[in-house]
């Protein structure tokens, strides 16, 4: 799968650019990071995707990334690593809200029985980047009743 198209860009990598999680499944066995270390750099957006990380999680054991692989720099001369801790604390404030959010949803079925909430990584984090997209979706109609949404969970207080 090295084949790149007139803006060099293999399939695996096209797959990623427009989120088709199940091409990128079954073309991922012959993908390396070192062969196309700009992959890091796609997923930066992805990363909180419990889908994207799975995805992270193979690329790093097909074939483990050189030192040159990982430190390659961004358009504004970061590094993967840099670039995903730049977006998880640029995307901070939202996703706090939206933790809230669920957390206050599970207080009011549960009440103090915290052994019966449900919060993980995936319903933290993939539901947001979930609701996103079918906000886009949907024409943008979606964005102002998500807004009164967080609203309402900084209001709830039990």
């Amino acid at each position: 799968m090295t084949k790149t198209d007139a803006n060099k860009k293999t399939p695996f990598a096209v797959c990623l650019e427009h989120d088709n999680i199940y091409l990128l499944e079954k073309l991922i066995d012959d993908v390396s990071l070192n062969n196309d270390p700009m992959l890091l750099h796609s997923l930066v957006p992805k990363i909180l995707n419990v889908k994207y990380q799975g995805i992270l999680e193979t690329l790093l054991s097909n074939d483990e990334p050189s030192a040159a692989t990982i430190n390659v720099l961004d358009d504004n001369g970061l590094t993967p690593f840099l670039a995903y801790t730049e977006h998880f604390c640029s995307r901070y404030p939202s996703m706090r809200g939206e933790m809230l959010q669920l957390v206050n949803a599970e207080a009011r079925k549960h009440g103090k029985h915290f052994d019966k909430y449900k919060l993980d990584n995936q319903s933290l984090f993939e539901k947001k980047i979930d609701t996103e997209e079918d906000s886009y979706n949907m024409g943008g109609g979606g964005f102002g009743r998500r807004k009164m949404a967080v609203k309402k969970a900084v209001a709830y207080r039990p």
